[in-house]
């Protein structure tokens, strides 16, 4: 700053602060919160450093600030380059360093309230740092809601098939603790298989997990199941029932957090896992997006694991859809935005095995990664809108199971407590989300670096995506590449030469395997393809093998030769030398790749890289198929135009940082308001749990039929229960047409139809499911009754399916 400059800005906060004193020292302002500059905090501390410094603070400090009372002090995370003292950041600053992670190059300061404009000035102009965040709050990405999962996952396959349990690997359960209970002991010598435990929180609970949800979260992930015997119809097994657990709790008695917890215990990490084992890390919580993820402090340390060796797996989130139920685009939390970490999103199986009924769950959120860097790009001193700079990457990675799973429940822990419909037995509660989906996914990683310690954390992540079978009827915003398939993973790995991490770039990864071939896998009785969504993910091509490979290269083709700045980042240098020349630089950026002139890793031949228009080019960037148009935007295959907004399929125009959800304005991203819709019928605000799951009226309604045919002989039901059923009859009959929009009782209307029942006594779970024989053929539509009793009182819903539903999937028996 120019000596001016420091005057102005020196006179005008002594004047602040002395304010400040003043009205502390009168009482008058001890109860109330401070008051930031009337254009905001950040724009205060903007109005004092250059244009190109701008973009070091992130703009959600004014959203973290509010309600601060002077007197307070507020906690802000400050990323310094290496040789920097953070001590001597924190004193020249006028602040106070609290915390110091050496190895993520990330510390922790606190500052006065009233003197935090100039301690963030000085922060800013100092050109030992490189970026500065707010101490964000975490976010669960739970709801509430044999083992089920094992089985649809594959994971059981694997079992059978390898041999392998999880058994000598660490997983770090970052979350909010995990009780003690017989379902996390070993087989082999009956001890807990929780062989480390570090609180972070300090709230000094007596509890392991006051809470809940980290116990919920390792039970899904590495419970054994048991405890299940006589309180669960079926087994409920974790995906690695004997992993190791490592314990890390970050969230309080209520469920909260915050950034500087999670950086903490990520830091922990980073120095204990060769100690403990760890090779995977469990992280079903996040925080809000705002930092773009190559500077959000949490994106920072997770790439600092990952580069350590280990998988992370990260909840994508639970902003699917809006407050009014509406569907919402670009709700991915952090650091599930990184493109080094899995993010998982949630299918809804309907606690059917069989894969052929899954759907998206309408609370899981969708890409694309809404982060941002917000320089002034114009030089006029302003922060518009258009000037951000979003990430705008694919996510989620992948999708697996995460609607009213069943695991294991924390004794006496808040959950449990407040909402006892949730409860399964005396020992299992039921949650929904993508924080239950990512153990999952987790359990997956951990069975496959049992089976192959050698595999690194980009490899095992390339062939969880390569593997996934993509969800009829849903776009890559939605699932990535698709659902998890853990019995072709393993088929995938064990074609892999020894250590293929240290194989030479280019060469190939895989033996007597040719992926260029349609593929499928048995789970189960379903012969599920393999999606084989992506060509090329975080250094590894996949062709005819799999080959370890770098970066990529631009040919000749259609965006000329001088070089193109693409979407927000994707940099492709180097003027060819003559036509027909290969230019070799690549700059992987955090934006989309496009176009038939692409070729793939410089280390492969011209022919055998080039990456056709189809396929997906995934990892910090995408090279989508069909449907390309290169220009301001993209025009995505199914209508939505990429660049600067996007277009939705039903027309809708998304504008810069404004994301619609079919036709509904959300805000300036995402509006999530005081409370998160995260599941259907479940307002999530506060820590608290409503909706109508709870006070059900007295007569019965049962909710969200779905009927789901798999043949001429077989079909699947379920719904949703009602609260304290005696039992459910269930009536169904073949029909050729009928009125959809009336309800028809089968006591009152019984004649139209020719109808077959049965009834289905509770099995404890909210959603019941039945598997029924079919008298009519293919293509007759099915009318379906469902009849609750509750105290002698029925209620009654119908439906009819139109017949033809998956008419091709397998039926199992």
């Amino acid at each position: 700053m120019s000596p001016i400059t420091r005057v102005e800005f020196a006179g005008r906060h002594v004047a602040r602060v002395f304010a400040a004193a003043l009205a502390m020292a009168i009482g008058s302002a001890l109860a109330a919160p401070f008051d930031p500059p009337a254009a905001g905090l950040v724009d205060e501390v903007l109005s004092f450093v250059p244009s190109s410094l701008a973009g070091k603070l992130s703009p959600d400090v004014d959203d973290a600030v509010k309600g601060l009372k002077p007197g307070e002090r507020a906690v802000m995370i400050v990323k310094y380059a290496r040789g920097t003292s953070p001590q001597l950041l924190a004193s020249q600053s006028g602040g106070e360093l609290v915390a110091d992670y050496p190895k993520l190059d990330l510390s922790v300061m606190k500052y006065p309230i009233e003197t935090l404009v100039p301690g963030l000035v000085s922060l800013v102009t100092n050109e030992g740092v490189d970026c500065i965040s707010p101490n964000r709050e975490l976010m669960l990405a739970a709801l509430p809601d044999a083992s089920h999962a094992a089985a649809t996952t594959g994971a059981s396959a694997v079992w059978r098939t390898a041999n392998v349990d999880g058994f000598g690997v660490g997983v770090a359960v970052v979350d909010s603790g995990i009780a003690l209970h017989p379902d996390f002991n070993s087989a082999a010598t009956g001890q807990s298989r929780i062989v480390a435990r570090v609180d972070f929180v300090g709230d000094g609970s007596l509890l392991r997990d006051p809470y809940g949800h980290g116990t919920h979260v390792a039970g899904l992930l590495a419970g054994n199941g048991s405890r299940a015997v006589g309180q669960s119809a079926r087994a409920l097994t974790g995906i690695a029932p004997q992993a190791n657990l490592i314990d890390l709790r970050v969230l309080d008695r209520n469920g909260a957090g915050r950034l500087d917890g999670l950086l903490a215990a990520l830091a922990w990490v980073l120095d204990h896992h060769t100690q403990y084992g760890i090779r995977v890390v469990n992280l079903s919580l996040g925080t809000a997006p705002s930092d773009s993820f190559e500077r959000d402090p949490a994106c920072i340390a997770v790439e600092r694991l990952v580069d350590a060796g280990l998988t992370v797996v990260s909840a994508a989130g639970n902003n699917g859809k809006n407050r009014d139920g509406k569907k919402v685009y670009g709700g991915i939390h952090s650091p599930g935005i990184d493109p080094k970490v899995i993010t998982v999103g949630a299918v809804n199986s309907f606690a059917s095995d069989l894969r052929a009924d899954d759907e998206l769950a309408s609370y899981s959120s969708r890409g694309p990664t809404r982060s941002y860097q917000w320089p002034d790009s114009d030089g006029d001193g302003t922060f518009e809108i258009s000037e951000r700079r979003y990430d705008n990457l694919i996510k989620p990675d992948v999708v697996a199971p995460g609607n009213r799973l069943i695991s294991v429940r924390a004794a006496d822990s808040k959950l449990a407590i407040d909402h006892p419909e949730l409860l399964v037995g005396r020992d299992y509660l039921q949650l929904s989300g993508t924080s239950m989906s990512t153990p999952v996914v987790a359990g997956l990683a951990a069975l496959l670096y049992q089976t192959r310690p050698d595999l690194t954390p980009s490899l095992l992540k390339s062939i969880l995506m390569f593997t996934a079978q993509p969800v009829a009827g849903l776009n890559a915003l939605e699932q990535g590449a698709g659902a998890i398939n853990g019995a072709a993973a393993l088929e995938l790995t064990r074609t892999l030469v020894a250590n293929p991490g240290a194989v030479a770039l280019g060469n190939s990864v895989t033996r007597a395997i040719n992926l260029t071939q349609a593929r499928s896998t048995v789970v189960g009785c379903e012969s599920i393809p393999w999606g084989r969504a992506i060509s090329y993910s975080n250094g590894w091509l996949f062709g005819r093998d799999l080959r370890r490979a770098r970066g990529i290269r631009w040919g000749t083709g259609l965006v000329g030769e001088a070089g193109v700045l693409w979407g927000d980042g994707v940099f492709y240098a180097d003027r060819a030398q003559a036509p027909g020349a290969v230019s070799h630089s690549f700059a992987w950026g955090n934006g989309v790749l496009w176009g038939d002139s692409s070729l793939g890793p410089i280390d492969l031949p011209q022919q055998a890289a080039r990456l056709g228009s189809n396929g997906v080019l995934w990892g910090d960037g995408v090279l989508w198929g069909d449907g390309v148009l290169v220009g301001d935007g993209v025009l995505w295959g199914d209508g939505v135009l990429w660049g600067d907004g996007v277009l939705a399929p039903d027309g809708t125009l998304i504008g810069d940082g404004v994301l619609w959800g079919d036709g509904l304005l959300v805000g300036d991203g995402v509006l999530w308001g005081d409370g998160v819709l995260w599941g259907d019928g479940v307002l999530w605000g506060d820590a608290a749990i409503g909706g109508d799951t709870i006070d059900r009226p007295p007569v019965p309604e049962v909710d969200d039929l779905n009927v789901v045919r798999f043949g001429a002989t077989s079909m699947h039901l379920s719904w949703d229960s009602v609260a304290g059923s005696s039992k459910y009859s269930v009536y169904w009959g073949s029909l050729t047409s009928i009125q959809t929009a009336q309800i028809y009782d089968h006591r009152q209307n019984g004649d139209l139809l020719t109808l077959a029942g049965v009834t289905v006594q509770p099995e404890g779970s909210n959603r019941l499911a039945v598997n029924l024989p079919l008298t009519a053929a293919a293509g007759t539509r099915v009318y379906v009754l469902i009849s609750a009793t509750v105290r002698g009182v029925e209620g009654t819903v119908g439906h009819d399916s139109a017949g033809n539903e998956r008419p091709n999937a397998p039926a199992c028996p």
